[in-house]
């Protein structure tokens, strides 16, 4: 009986650790998967990882970018530094969301952007891909928006301030 248990213990053992992990962390691991596989220009990854009908899609927005243009336009770009924050997974039978905030950096730019996301899963034949990105704005993008109306009212400001400086003196 004893041999048996250990004989089993081996067993289990050898098995990987991805095996035993629950849908929720499969989806984490793949969202990760994901983005190293840009990061790294490998785009057979991504293949594999996108289904045929992929597309990406902001918030609010009618445009998509199918998949092929997607993964070429993605493998083209410099990306690094990606990490997500406050994963959300949902899943329901053979379909997931995955719900989060994504980080990243892209050369040239000098500065960490980010994005909320929203990407969308199907499983086949047992395997997850995604179907679908949709993107949030990004905070960066609200600052750039607040500091440019500042930086418009305060040109506008000293634009007042000299027309009327000129107004008095063409006065005198």
């Amino acid at each position: 009986m004893r041999f048996m248990s250990l004989a089993v213990a081996g067993v289990l053992c050898a098995v990987p650790a991805w095996a035993s992990e629950t849908e929720h962390q499969a989806l984490q691991r793949l969202s990760l998967e994901w983005m190293q596989a840009i990061a790294q220009k490998d785009e057979p990854a991504l293949q594999a990882l996108l289904a045929p009908e992929f597309s990406l899609t902001g918030a609010g927005d009618t445009t998509q970018v199918p998949r092929d243009e997607w993964i070429a336009n993605a493998v083209k770009m410099n990306w690094s530094a990606f990490r997500y924050e406050n994963f959300d997974v949902r899943v329901r039978g053979e379909h997931a969301t995955v719900n989060s905030k994504l980080f990243f950096r892209v050369s040239p730019i000098p500065f960490e952007l980010d994005s909320g996301v929203v990407d969308t899963w199907e499983k086949r034949e047992g395997r997850w891909q995604v179907t679908g990105r949709y993107l949030g704005e990004s905070a960066v993008q609200y600052k750039i928006r607040f500091f440019g109306g500042f930086a418009s009212a305060v040109m506008l400001g000293a634009l007042a301030w000299a027309a009327v400086k000129l107004k008095r003196r063409l006065a005198r």
